[in-house]
């Protein structure tokens, strides 16, 4: 089994951290957001990015 280099590692763990942080945020952050989106939606507020 070849050894995994530095970078690769850091890739897989840079992508653990953001799909738990995002998993946890969803979570947490699920009521809030649909409010929030139903705000968003009553104001009518255009997102530009």
């Amino acid at each position: 089994m070849p050894q995994m280099s530095p970078s690769w590692w850091m890739l897989i763990m840079m992508m653990t951290t953001i799909s738990v942080m995002y998993t946890i945020s969803v979570k947490f952050h699920n009521k809030e957001n649909k409010m929030y989106m139903k705000n968003i939606k009553k104001t009518k507020i255009n997102w530009k990015w």
